[in-house]
Protein backbone atom coordinates (compact mmCIF):
# COMPACT_ATOMS: atom_id res chain seq x y z
CA UNK A 1 0.00 0.00 0.00
CA UNK A 2 1.31 3.02 -0.72
CA UNK A 3 1.61 6.18 1.77
CA UNK A 4 0.57 9.26 0.62
CA UNK A 5 1.58 12.03 0.14
CA UNK A 6 4.38 10.24 -1.49
CA UNK A 7 8.16 12.22 -2.39
CA UNK A 8 9.92 11.99 -5.54
CA UNK A 9 13.18 13.78 -4.36
CA UNK A 10 14.61 15.83 -7.63
CA UNK A 11 18.23 15.59 -6.42
CA UNK A 12 21.46 16.23 -8.27
CA UNK A 13 22.62 16.42 -11.06
CA UNK A 14 21.30 20.37 -11.62
CA UNK A 15 22.66 22.05 -14.95
CA UNK A 16 23.60 25.41 -13.72
CA UNK A 17 24.11 28.50 -15.55
CA UNK A 18 24.82 32.25 -14.25
CA UNK A 19 24.42 34.73 -16.67
CA UNK A 20 26.16 38.02 -16.80
CA UNK A 21 23.97 39.82 -14.51
CA UNK A 22 24.04 37.59 -11.78
CA UNK A 23 20.82 35.61 -12.49
CA UNK A 24 21.63 31.72 -12.20
CA UNK A 25 19.49 28.99 -13.91
CA UNK A 26 19.22 25.50 -12.63
CA UNK A 27 17.75 23.11 -15.00
CA UNK A 28 17.07 19.38 -13.67
CA UNK A 29 14.81 16.58 -16.34
CA UNK A 30 13.09 13.71 -14.51
CA UNK A 31 10.89 11.02 -16.08
CA UNK A 32 6.66 10.43 -15.60
CA UNK A 33 6.22 9.05 -12.07
CA UNK A 34 6.00 5.20 -12.44
CA UNK A 35 2.63 3.78 -12.52
CA UNK A 36 0.69 6.77 -11.85
CA UNK A 37 -2.90 5.77 -10.96
CA UNK A 38 -6.06 7.72 -11.95
CA UNK A 39 -6.87 9.06 -8.52
CA UNK A 40 -3.19 10.22 -8.12
CA UNK A 41 -2.04 14.21 -8.52
CA UNK A 42 1.56 14.87 -8.89
CA UNK A 43 2.40 18.11 -7.19
CA UNK A 44 6.24 20.38 -7.62
CA UNK A 45 7.38 21.43 -4.53
CA UNK A 46 10.18 23.97 -4.00
CA UNK A 47 11.19 24.16 -0.46
CA UNK A 48 13.37 26.64 1.23
CA UNK A 49 14.85 28.35 -1.87
CA UNK A 50 15.91 31.80 -1.43
CA UNK A 51 15.49 34.76 -4.44
CA UNK A 52 13.24 32.71 -6.39
CA UNK A 53 11.95 34.77 -9.39
CA UNK A 54 10.09 32.66 -12.29
CA UNK A 55 10.00 28.65 -12.99
CA UNK A 56 9.45 26.58 -15.75
CA UNK A 57 7.48 23.23 -15.93
CA UNK A 58 8.32 21.68 -19.49
CA UNK A 59 6.25 24.91 -21.49
CA UNK A 60 4.41 26.46 -18.73
CA UNK A 61 6.17 29.25 -16.99
CA UNK A 62 5.46 30.87 -13.78
CA UNK A 63 6.41 33.84 -12.09
CA UNK A 64 7.61 34.18 -8.46
CA UNK A 65 4.26 35.89 -8.04
CA UNK A 66 2.11 33.01 -9.26
CA UNK A 67 4.43 30.85 -6.35
CA UNK A 68 6.25 31.23 -3.58
CA UNK A 69 8.90 29.32 -2.44
CA UNK A 70 7.67 26.49 0.92
CA UNK A 71 4.56 25.89 -1.61
CA UNK A 72 3.83 23.92 -4.60
CA UNK A 73 1.25 23.50 -7.34
CA UNK A 74 -0.41 20.75 -8.99
CA UNK A 75 1.49 20.16 -12.14
CA UNK A 76 -0.07 16.67 -13.72
CA UNK A 77 -1.51 18.11 -16.53
CA UNK A 78 1.82 19.28 -18.14
CA UNK A 79 3.88 16.29 -17.54
CA UNK A 80 5.09 14.01 -20.86
CA UNK A 81 6.97 11.47 -20.50
CA UNK A 82 10.27 13.00 -20.02
CA UNK A 83 9.92 16.06 -17.79
CA UNK A 84 12.35 19.58 -17.55
CA UNK A 85 11.85 21.92 -14.50
CA UNK A 86 13.61 25.02 -14.66
CA UNK A 87 14.57 27.42 -11.69
CA UNK A 88 15.37 30.84 -12.49
CA UNK A 89 16.72 32.51 -9.46
CA UNK A 90 17.73 36.16 -8.41
CA UNK A 91 21.89 36.70 -7.73
CA UNK A 92 22.31 35.42 -4.69
CA UNK A 93 20.15 33.23 -4.50
CA UNK A 94 19.45 29.80 -3.55
CA UNK A 95 17.71 26.03 -4.51
CA UNK A 96 16.25 24.84 -2.02
CA UNK A 97 15.42 21.03 -1.79
CA UNK A 98 12.92 20.03 -4.79
CA UNK A 99 10.49 17.06 -5.75
CA UNK A 100 7.14 15.98 -6.98
CA UNK A 101 4.84 14.49 -4.59
CA UNK A 102 2.33 12.04 -5.61
CA UNK A 103 -1.14 13.05 -3.83
CA UNK A 104 -4.59 10.96 -3.65
CA UNK A 105 -7.23 12.58 -5.32
CA UNK A 106 -10.22 12.62 -2.83
CA UNK A 107 -8.29 10.05 -0.40
CA UNK A 108 -10.34 7.49 1.63
CA UNK A 109 -10.10 8.34 5.55
CA UNK A 110 -8.64 4.97 5.95
CA UNK A 111 -5.16 6.02 4.17
CA UNK A 112 -5.63 9.49 6.09
CA UNK A 113 -5.42 7.32 9.32
CA UNK A 114 -8.81 8.25 10.08
CA UNK A 115 -12.20 6.71 11.33
CA UNK A 116 -15.06 7.73 9.39
CA UNK A 117 -17.99 9.13 12.12
CA UNK A 118 -20.43 7.40 13.47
Amino acid sequence: MTTYPHRIRLRDPWDVETAGDGTSRARRKFNFPAELGPREDVWLMIADSSGLLAWTVNDARYSSDDFSSGVGLSITKLLRRHNVVDLELAPGGTRGEVYLEVRLLDPPDALLGRRRPD
